[in-house]
């Protein structure tokens, strides 16, 4: 009964990287890089850092890549990627997270270690969703606001480290790092093997082989963190 609980509250929801010691800010940008920037001035910044020799690429979904091998995160070697892209959708970048209450969510994930039944959940969650209709509301409207912008260059808007010949040791400092600099993960974040949180401006991703020593941690933009590109080139999509 418990589980069929969860699933129901899941299903009511679903409608509804850097590490510390790498440099940068969750709320700026990966390393001492920031969201939007040109494949021009990342590369201008990691040659300031040393980094001058790269591979470029594109990938199947058309995105441009720069990778660099063999960079030092934390004492450990690693490879370091960044994807550049000429458009976006609005409408993928937004997270609810960003935009409606985290009490709404705390009420919520409250229903699932509740005593109600199937048919009190429902009610239960009528009365959070009335509690938060404005808000609700006003996340909607901007959804629809937004659609694909076309950006004048390739813009930075994904990041990611590879390690690999990691022992467990290794492979539990770097995750406790990461939990350490942006918080602890949810219940629904979090599993053996990987976690994801939705942060203000970023979304990270982290995922282990403990077995293979392999450790993946990805970095997204989000809308907030692209705002100012995608209303700045919205009126020239418009115009296409």
């Amino acid at each position: 009964m418990k589980k069929s609980k969860k699933f129901l509250v899941a299903v009511i929801l679903s409608t509804t990287l850097v590490l510390g010691a790498c440099g940068g800010n969750a709320d700026e940008g990966f390393r001492n890089i920031k969201w939007g920037m040109t494949m021009e001035e990342v590369i201008a910044i990691e040659e300031n850092e040393g980094n001058s020799d790269f591979e470029l690429r594109e990938d199947f979904l058309g995105m441009d890549l720069i990778e660099y091998e063999n960079v030092i995160v934390n004492g450990h070697k690693a490879s370091l990627e960044y994807s550049f892209a000429n458009e976006a959708d609005g409408f993928e970048l937004i997270r609810e997270q960003n935009y409606l209450p985290p009490k709404m969510y705390d009420e919520y994930e409250d229903l699932n270690s509740s005593d109600f039944s199937e048919e009190e959940i429902e009610i239960e969650v009528k009365k959070i969703d009335e509690k938060y209709k404005k808000d609700i509301e006003e996340y909607i409207e901007l959804l629809d606001q937004n659609e694909i912008v076309k950006f004048s260059d390739y813009i930075l808007i994904e990041s990611s480290y590879s390690f690999e010949d990691l022992d467990e040791e290794d492979i539990k400092e770097i995750r406790n790092s990461l939990i350490a600099k942006y918080g602890k993960p949810s219940s629904g974040e979090e599993d053996d093997d990987y976690f994801f949180r939705v942060l203000d401006t970023i979304e990270l991703y982290y995922s282990e082989n403990i077995e293979e020593g392999k450790v993946t941690i990805g970095y997204s933009a989000n809308y907030k963190s692209l705002e100012h590109k995608m209303k700045k080139n919205k009126s020239n999509s418009d115009g296409l």
